[in-house]
């Protein structure tokens, strides 16, 4: 992720949206690739797909699980890691939960938000869910406006890069809308983002996510397929999306 650029991990509910995102924490604290996606190079021979430059300091903040049951997710995840990359997972992730005042739409819950970023001054902050963090109209453009305006002022204040998690509208037949363009509310939002994932469940009882990204800066992705390991509840790289 660029410094201070604006990505929004967006899907149906139960679309493991949030086991994504921990997973990108995961690979931005411990400087690992991406969902351990490669690409072939030679013959026989691959390299990252997604690369990370180095550990980087990962804030959460989430308003639905709760500190406790999150940190049993990251029980789960850090139960196959290497002792190196425990420690950097357990000493550069910070969380965050269930903070109602924790509102990007008013000065207050900025100013409240700004004061929990300076105290870890992470690299990255994770957003989960938007429709958590104020409380305006997600339809009205003014309101969302103010919501989006609330995480330029903290970027600007403390230089991180921001993922977003947000919900998808339901889908609608003959609608003309795809991509991004599918997320609930103003089109402020999406006119407001640098990246966009995309994930739609495709097998759930084997637990496969399509993910589809949208860069507004740089080459197209290809769409592909993630798999959650039952036991680390990371999300796993399966294949690429046939076509895409």
């Amino acid at each position: 992720m660029d410094k201070q650029s604006i990505m929004m991990t967006c899907g149906p509910p139960k679309a493991y949206k949030s086991i994504i995102a921990t997973t990108m924490c995961y690979h931005l604290v411990t400087g690992t690739p991406l969902f351990n996606v490669t690409k072939a190079v030679r013959e026989k021979e691959r390299e990252p797909f997604f690369t990370v430059s180095g550990a980087q300091k990962v804030l959460i903040l989430e308003q639905e699980m709760g500190e406790y049951s999150l940190q049993e997710r990251f029980r789960h995840m850090v139960s196959e890691m290497k002792p190196p990359e425990r420690t950097l997972f357990e000493e550069k992730i910070f969380v965050h939960s269930c903070d109602l005042e924790a509102k990007l739409d008013t000065p207050g819950g900025r100013d409240h938000i700004s004061f929990i970023i300076y105290r870890c001054a992470p690299d990255v902050v994770i957003f989960d869910p938007l429709i958590e963090f104020h409380g305006g109209n997600e339809n009205q453009a003014q309101d969302m406006m103010r919501v989006m305006g609330g995480v330029d002022y903290l970027r600007q204040r403390h230089g991180f890069a921001s993922d977003i998690i947000h919900h998808m509208s339901k889908p609608q037949k003959d609608s003309g809308r795809h991509g991004p363009d599918n997320m609930r509310g103003s089109s402020v939002l999406y006119g407001k983002g640098d990246s966009f994932l995309m994930c739609v469940p495709e097998r759930r009882r084997k637990g496969i996510v399509k993910v589809s990204f949208t860069i507004r800066r740089g080459k197209p992705i290809s769409s592909l397929y993630l798999r959650i390991n039952e036991r680390t509840l990371l999300a796993e790289f399966d294949s690429w999306v046939e076509g895409a």
